[in-house]
């Protein structure tokens, strides 16, 4: 019978150790505190621009979906 070999320093389903040191190092590696927001403060001209390209794209998709709808109506009768 094959036994599973558990590192104490990854716990698995079924392993109850847990490795202190990693947390410390990981929480520290990504610290979460940062400066106070500020409303307006941040540059959105990338976004900007994606979402004028997004509602573009979808319009020009709606026009296209509505053009071949009416193709295929006329088509068909």
């Amino acid at each position: 019978m094959a036994t599973l070999h558990q590192n104490p320093a990854h716990p698995t389903a079924q392993g109850r150790m847990h490795d202190t040191a990693h947390d410390v190092s990981h929480d520290k590696a990504h610290d979460t505190r940062h400066a106070p927001h500020v409303h307006g403060d941040m540059d959105i001209t990338a976004q900007q621009r994606g979402f004028a390209g997004f509602v573009r794209f979808a319009t020009w998709n709606v026009v296209a979906i509505a053009v071949i709808l009416i193709f295929l109506a006329l088509a068909n009768a």
